[in-house]
């Protein structure tokens, strides 16, 4: 019981794991320094920290520790077929952090690892080096935080800062920066650039409430939408993953109309929309975390490598918001995900 408690008390970062080689990158010393009266702990390998065997993931999601560890291998990773690209570009991603401070119960990460606890990989040089290699003569497509959001921890790890200098000396590598969070001052501080995309995820409010624990409201991300949009950023929203909970239809039309109301959608890069959907090889441990969350009730349909709602479903869901649908197509791109 008291471990328990412990657990429940202490503070999100109060303990930083470091990788021994971590310790001859300057970022190391940089961030060990911004996190006073923290626990140090040294360990010969990050894995040994993230993959340990009984972790509990929904206690950690809570009050998440810090890994900061070196990347070896692996750099960027061919882009899924169950996420959305750039047309007529090599489609790739990589992972300068695992996890996010946001703890939302659809999140692909639930089934993805059994640690909630932060990992920072220091050497970000190096994810520099391999994107120049794959890039050499082309232009490529790189969304940097499927895994996080990069945007919400700015001030501590500053990841947005340095791909923007890298993005404006190599204008063929386009990045995507995913987010949830409402940090307009991080966009205030730099010119919009061309192959940089900033893509807010929207949600209805009741599924932010909901289902999106410690993430900004709806309308906090709207206000950071129309001023990305102000600024002359590259926007793109996401309406991805919509949840056919109860009341789906009417909760989304709702939405739907808000958005339309509120946000210059003429002005947007595109829109996608998909439906929630989740690796097979991920859905079961996914399922052991977020057993007591509506998320899961649905008649669930899998195929060979994925699981989504039934088609039924999800036919009756498109005719209920079809004119919302048809009006969004009309005012700017927009591409599914169904």
């Amino acid at each position: 019981m008291t471990s328990l408690l412990n657990i429940c008390l202490k503070k999100p970062f109060s303990h930083i794991y470091v990788e021994n080689r971590a310790f001859n990158y300057d970022e190391t010393h940089r961030i060990i320094d911004f996190f006073k009266n923290t626990q140090l702990i040294k360990v010969s390998d990050y894995r040994n920290v993230f993959n340990s065997h009984n972790q509990n993931f929904n206690l950690q999601k809570k009050t998440p520790d810090l890994i900061l560890a070196v990347k070896k291998d692996n750099f960027l990773y061919k882009g899924s077929e169950l996420c959305h690209g750039y047309e007529n570009m090599d489609f790739y991603y990589l992972t300068n952090m695992i996890n996010c401070l946001y703890d939302c119960d659809y999140c692909f990460i639930r089934g993805m690892y059994t640690s909630a606890n932060i990992v920072y990989f220091v050497n970000t040089t190096d994810f520099f080096d391999a994107v120049s290699e794959k890039a050499y003569g082309k232009e490529v497509f790189i969304p940097l935080s499927y895994e996080s959001d990069l945007l919400v921890l700015e001030s501590v790890f500053g990841i947005f800062s340095r791909w923007y200098s890298f993005c404006v000396k190599n204008n063929n590598v386009n990045i995507e920066v995913r987010t949830k969070s409402s940090c307009i001052e991080v966009i205030k501080r730099y010119r919009p650039v061309k192959n940089i995309l900033l893509s807010w995820t929207l949600s209805p409010d009741f599924i932010i409430s909901s289902f999106e624990k410690k993430s900004p409201t709806l309308q906090k991300r709207i206000k950071a939408v129309n001023h990305a949009l102000q600024a002359g950023w590259k926007v793109r929203l996401s309406f991805d993953p919509i949840l056919l909970i109860d009341n789906a239809e009417k909760i989304y039309t709702s939405f739907f109309s808000q958005i339309l109301s509120e946000i210059p959608v003429n002005l947007l890069f595109d829109i996608n929309i998909g439906f929630f959907r989740m690796p097979k090889t991920y859905f079961r441990e996914f399922k052991s975390k977020t057993q007591f969350s509506p998320v899961l009730y649905s008649d669930w349909e899998y195929s060979d490598d994925h699981v989504t709602y039934s088609s039924d479903r999800k036919e009756k869901f498109m005719k209920s918001t079809e004119s919302y649908l048809k009006e969004f197509s009309h005012l700017t791109k927009v591409l599914y995900m169904i």
